[in-house]
């Protein structure tokens, strides 16, 4: 009998518990599944580096390549019974596609959220139960377009819509108890909506589909008159990206769109990601090395994107990711019709060069943040009352800092 068979009620509508149930089972043969790539991916890395050590020694001109039977033997036998495992995992997959991903525990959507940050893409490619598809949530729900018919008219048309950075999801705006969209829309009489996003694709890939999305949102619903967007880290330059292929495509939602608010966004990239690039040029360096340089470029297309703030295919397609004198993204400007802002998180009590370079909140330097670059063509300018430091307070602290949630009430408070 089949594993999730046995689940499965006698009629056609399952309780919640059952739900609950089919989806934890689902995730575990999925990571099972993932856990058979893994396995097939360290067995290439095992075998090429005993390869490499089996020909210390040889001449350099030496064209014989160095042979040991029993060694090839284990690692085809590995390599076989693994892939025993994982078709069997994959079929049982492939039979069941249709239980939610609200059925997720708290903890088991971080889980899921970081590791579709890390790989998303592979995840995606794979059609795994655990690539998350995008959708918008309220209140912890994901919520369909006529849903939110009410709630639109009855806050005059007006939404805030709050875009999560990588690794997280919506779950995550509530920290230390505080959740800025929410107290927001309480204050200003807004429906406070979440974007819910696989952060591990490219970053014009996740742009694209959500200006899709937001036409089809204001569509469905003509009364919805007034789009803001909060958004944290990655989820600023998803916003800008989705404002570009708006523009591009002539997106009727692009009209609504009123407020853009930036909160530690990387614009012009992120030190993190640039060290792993090196770090992979190095580790390719050597032939003892280079086996290891799988692990380090199974980092995902949207943590790449993050090196220079990458927001449009013309980026990436037909190139490759990796390298490491690769050209400057494509020169995309701040939306003229929407008022922008953006704030910066300082990691120290003062400000200084290093900080503004590199340091900034721990993860954005400050400069990144507000958009500087020495490149005048590529600096992002706004308006010096659109913009705010937050000293003493690193990445993850930006979501739960009373001075920041001060600035943005006045800003709110503006026509």
């Amino acid at each position: 009998m089949e594993l999730l068979t046995m689940l499965r009620p006698v009629n056609q509508h399952k309780s919640v518990p059952e739900q609950q149930k089919t989806r934890w089972l689902l995730d575990l043969l999925a990571a099972g599944k993932l856990c058979t790539d893994a396995v097939d991916g360290v067995t290439h890395m095992t075998e090429n580096l005993h390869q490499t050590i089996l020909g210390l020694g040889r001449r350099p001109d030496s064209k014989q390549k160095p042979n040991n039977p029993f060694s090839k033997y284990v690692y085809r036998s590995v390599r076989g019974i693994n892939g025993l495992v994982a078709k069997g995992l994959q079929r049982q997959l492939s039979k069941h596609r249709d239980v939610s991903d609200d059925e997720r525990s708290e903890s088991m959507h971080a889980a899921i959220s970081a590791l579709n940050g890390v790989m998303g893409d592979r995840l995606a490619d794979a059609a795994s139960p655990l690539a998350i598809k995008m959708s918008f949530r309220y209140q912890g729900r994901t919520v369909q377009f006529n849903e939110l018919s009410d709630l639109v008219a009855e806050a005059g048309g007006r939404v805030l819509l709050m875009i999560h950075g990588l690794c997280m999801n919506d779950l995550q705006w509530t920290r230390d108890g505080h959740n800025h969209g929410e107290a927001l829309a309480r204050e200003q009489g807004l429906v406070p909506l979440y974007l819910h996003y696989n952060t591990g694709l490219h970053i014009s890939e996740n742009g694209r589909q959500l200006s899709s999305q937001l036409e089809a949102l204001c569509q469905a619903l003509p009364m919805l008159s007034t789009i803001h967007i909060l958004a944290h880290s990655m989820g600023g330059l998803i916003s800008r990206s989705a404002c570009f292929y708006a523009g591009d495509g002539g997106h009727a939602w692009f009209q609504n769109l009123k407020k853009l608010i930036f909160l530690g966004s990387p614009h012009h990239g992120a030190p993190l990601e640039k060290g792993g690039n090196w770090l992979g040029q190095l580790l390719n360096i050597s032939a003892y090395s280079a086996p290891f340089l799988t692990l380090v470029n199974l980092r995902s297309a949207g943590i790449t994107d993050l090196r220079h703030g990458s927001l449009c295919d013309e980026d990436w397609i037909d190139k490759h990711r990796f390298t490491l004198n690769a050209l400057p993204p494509k020169i995309i400007p701040l939306p003229e019709q929407v008022a922008c802002y953006m704030v910066a998180g300082n990691a120290g009590e003062k400000r200084w060069w290093l900080t503004d370079k590199l340091i900034g909140d721990g993860l954005v330097p400050l400069d990144s943040a507000l958009g500087h670059h020495r490149d005048a063509r590529r600096a992002i300018s706004v308006p010096k009352h659109r913009q705010w430091v937050a000293d003493n307070t690193h990445h993850l602290q930006l979501l739960s800092c009373s001075r920041l949630y001060s600035t943005l009430r006045q800003w709110f408070a503006q026509p």
